[in-house]
């Protein structure tokens, strides 16, 4: 489902117009980012939990020279689901 898709259903799901649930998600968005940011996770509801995880540095080959290069440490997001979810999907979607 893409992000498309996504705003008919919730639309023809509420009383919402599809600008409307456009806009909502827009914004939830910003502040899953913000509260990422600041606070290093954030818990979606029933779905999960997103975190804030270190990504180490690590050694790596630029693939045209094939010189070895250095990428530095970073923070990147991941979500872990929640276990009903994951219950769910293995009960359901065999």
């Amino acid at each position: 489902m893409n992000k498309s898709e996504l705003l008919s259903a919730i639309a023809s799901a509420t009383k919402l117009t599809r600008e409307q649930v456009n806009s909502v998600l827009n914004k939830y968005g910003e502040i899953v980012a913000d509260q990422l940011i600041k606070e290093k996770e954030f818990t979606v509801l029933d779905l999960g939990k997103m975190v804030v995880s270190p990504r180490a540095e690590r050694k790596a080959f630029n693939p045209t020279t094939r010189e070895p290069i250095v990428i530095p440490a970073t923070v990147v997001p991941r979500f872990k689901f929640s276990r009903k979810i994951k219950q769910r999907v293995a009960e359901e979607g065999k």
